[in-house]
């Protein structure tokens, strides 16, 4: 995992780029994005963990290169439901194409 994890962010990450992420969660995220050269831009989620897609939405520009979604995430165990992945999908595609 961890080799197809550095791959995809050696793709993606270049000077300039972001990625969102949402906290708490992995801190290899951040890791990554920095070492790649990116910058991370963080989303709080909300008291019970969830994540709110308004949020994503509002973040994505033209230097977005990745969203993070853990699920279940880590610490809090959440899961994504379908319905705010479709949402975030739908909502940011066109902004980073």
């Amino acid at each position: 995992m961890d080799g197809i994890f550095d791959t995809m962010m050696r793709l993606f990450m270049s000077p300039g780029a972001e990625s969102i992420i949402p906290i708490p969660t992995f801190s290899y995220y951040e890791i990554a994005t920095l070492a790649n050269g990116g910058k991370p831009v963080f989303i709080e989620r909300d008291t019970d963990f969830n994540i709110d897609p308004e949020k994503i939405i509002e973040k994505v520009n033209e230097n977005t290169r990745m969203i993070f979604l853990c699920s279940p995430n880590n610490p809090s165990g959440n899961s994504i439901s379908e319905r705010m992945l479709e949402r975030s999908w739908d909502q940011s595609m066109p902004s980073c194409s």
